[in-house]
């Protein structure tokens, strides 16, 4: 969003629950991220799902789908896939090398029943919290 002289809004780029300051979380979280990316945590644990279900594509969708709902019974569902994403990712980049598009194994058709799972999973997982249910009185 511009402003009427022509400069961009950041108040409206920031995090709106901030009042126009930079959320030190959102900032603090896409470090985190970078850095397990970097360091190849996110990598492991990627490498690690395809040898557990040695590359079945049901058996992965159903390992990110209970593993997200049971992780985010007790974690808060933003961090939790935005940290998850690379998990997709990689895997989905080592089964399409023959794609040099950046994003574009991600949406492959193979791939799609993953981030579905992630992100039922973050569903799921939340509304088991107290703070994820609904309120009925």
């Amino acid at each position: 969003m511009r402003d009427g002289r022509g400069g961009v809004q950041w108040s409206c780029r920031l995090s709106p629950m901030s009042n126009g300051k930079p959320s030190s979380f959102f900032i603090g979280l896409f470090i985190l991220v970078g850095g397990l990316v970097t360091v190849g945590v996110i990598r492991y644990l990627a490498d690690q799902l395809v040898a557990l279900t040695e590359g079945n594509l049901a058996e992965s969708t159903m390992a990110v789908l209970w593993g997200s709902a049971i992780f985010l019974a007790a974690l808060d569902n933003i961090p939790y896939v935005a940290s998850m994403n690379q998990l997709i990712v990689d895997p989905a980049r080592s089964l399409h090398p023959e794609i040099s598009d950046y994003a574009a194994p991600v949406h492959q058709p193979d791939i799609m029943p993953l981030w579905w799972a992630l992100a039922l999973g973050a569903c799921l997982g939340g509304t088991a919290r107290s703070s994820g249910r609904a309120r009925t009185s």
